[in-house]
């Protein structure tokens, strides 16, 4: 009898440290970003989750939007970022905010002044640098499209990322149209409407029956936190 107790006295121990190692094991969070842009849409919610959600680990891949579709599918991560309109069709798209499309300029711009502009004033409007998708919505692309045809080569800069086509405005080489969020502009460029272009949705997608607990925490704190950086 005094062995099985202690057979039995190893076991429960055994069992107790299994569970204590898995309780303390992070719970890993995959998420997918595009661009600079949405790790800086992200960071506010980073910083509450890690102050409150200590076990969850974020596993960021900062890769072409087309290359995150594969992964959501094949479960390497759980969440990405993405405009509505290209979001996977095998996903659940969440929208997070609404995303003015924008003709931006540097102060010294002769349409800076501006309240909005017409297509027709920005044809006229100097040099422009573009991106193509999946760098830029479909929809971006197209009002782009309707720009850059109007214009001789030379007036026409196409860019392998938003960081050159930022760099090119920010240096004043250059306008470009994009889809605005405005906790993340440059305080030295002019962000103006565009007339006739509807607001985009941007959100993010997940897989359908793929929402544990840990995934709907993260969504929670992300809304929450885009919705603060909105009201600043």
């Amino acid at each position: 009898m005094c062995y099985a107790g202690k057979i039995l006295q190893l076991s429960n121990i055994s069992r107790m440290r299994v569970k204590g190692c898995y309780e303390a094991r992070p719970m890993r969070l995959g998420l997918g970003c595009r661009s600079s842009a949405d790790l800086r849409l992200l960071r506010p919610a980073l910083e509450r989750l890690r102050q409150e959600e200590e076990r969850i680990l974020p596993m960021i891949r900062l890769i072409p939007l087309s290359a995150l579709d594969n992964l959501l599918t094949e479960g390497d991560i759980q969440v990405l970022f993405t405009f509505q309109e290209t979001a996977p069709q095998n996903s659940v798209y969440r929208e997070l905010l609404r995303s003015p499309v924008v003709f931006v300029c540097r102060e010294d711009h002769p349409l800076a002044q501006c309240e909005t502009v017409t297509v027709e004033q920005l044809k006229e409007g100097g040099l422009i640098a573009a991106c193509r998708p999946p760098l830029c919505p479909p929809s971006v692309f197209a009002l782009q499209g309707q720009i850059v045809t109007s214009k001789p080569p030379e007036e026409v800069i196409f860019c392998e990322s938003q960081e050159v086509l930022f760099t090119l405005v920010e240096t004043g080489y250059a306008f470009s149209i994009m889809a605005d969020f405005p906790q993340l502009r440059a305080p030295q460029l002019r962000y103006i409407p565009i007339q006739g272009c509807e607001p985009l949705s941007f959100g993010v997608s997940y897989l359908r029956g793929n929402r544990g607990q840990t995934l709907r925490r993260f969504l929670s704190v992300l809304e929450e936190s885009i919705q603060m950086k909105n009201e600043e």
